[in-house]
């Protein structure tokens, strides 16, 4: 499953996972997150990211909406696609391009902060 990953030192690499893959590159346990500035896609997270004090991502946090609300995104994460079912869905070169926009995007905002 083609996905991006974008980690907390701002490393962002094109992965091809299976859904087993999936929980390994987080390292934790798959928690899904709908984020409000990208809301064609989903992040993935570990849902304990925060008990086990992980770093703070700068990306997944933007587009969370951290910086209104101020519940961050910390740790490793990865942008794939749902079906109506809730099955990821492969992430297209275009899909890929768009993400890695809104990424320079993201770091432009947080730079201005």
């Amino acid at each position: 499953m083609k996905m991006l990953f974008i980690s907390t030192e701002n490393v962002v690499e094109e992965v091809d996972l299976t859904e087993d893959q999936i929980r390994e590159k987080i390292d934790g346990w798959m928690e899904i997150v709908r984020p409000k500035g990208l809301p064609m896609y989903c992040i993935i997270v570990d849902e304990d990211g925060i008990r086990k004090e992980k770093e703070f991502n700068e990306v997944g946090s933007y587009w969370y909406g951290y910086f209104r609300h101020g519940n961050p995104i910390v740790g490793d994460i990865l942008v794939s696609k749902l079906d109506g079912a809730g099955n990821f869905v492969p992430l297209t070169v275009e899909d890929i391009a768009h993400l890695r926009e809104q990424i320079e995007f993201a770091h432009r905002y947080i730079g201005e902060l």
